[in-house]
């Protein structure tokens, strides 16, 4: 986990909805995120198992929002991977950082 990772969802969590996103197997990121003590921070985990997509297929993201009920532009992708995450959310209308 990066340090201070923690404290920043549990601080982002008071104010805005925060949803993961991940490429993988379902139970295996809800065991990640549930063993690193961040799982209580997202109102929803979102993986390329269930959704039938992986990131950074604009399918992927279609499937998220409508789940979520937001329009692109009113989300904001934080990601650690440029080409999954930052151009994939771009291409699919999402603010990344």
């Amino acid at each position: 986990m990066v340090p201070g990772a923690d404290h920043v969802l549990r601080s982002l969590s008071g104010s805005f909805p925060l949803f993961a996103a991940s490429n993988g197997i379902l139970q295996m990121q809800l065991s990640r995120l549930k063993s690193a003590g961040l799982f209580s921070y997202f109102s929803d985990v979102f993986v390329s198992d269930e959704m039938g997509f992986e990131k950074p297929d604009s399918r992927f993201f279609s499937k998220c929002l409508h789940r979520i009920h937001f329009r692109p532009e009113e989300v904001l992708m934080v990601g650690d991977s440029l080409q999954a995450d930052i151009a994939g959310g771009a291409k699919s209308g999402l603010k990344t950082c």
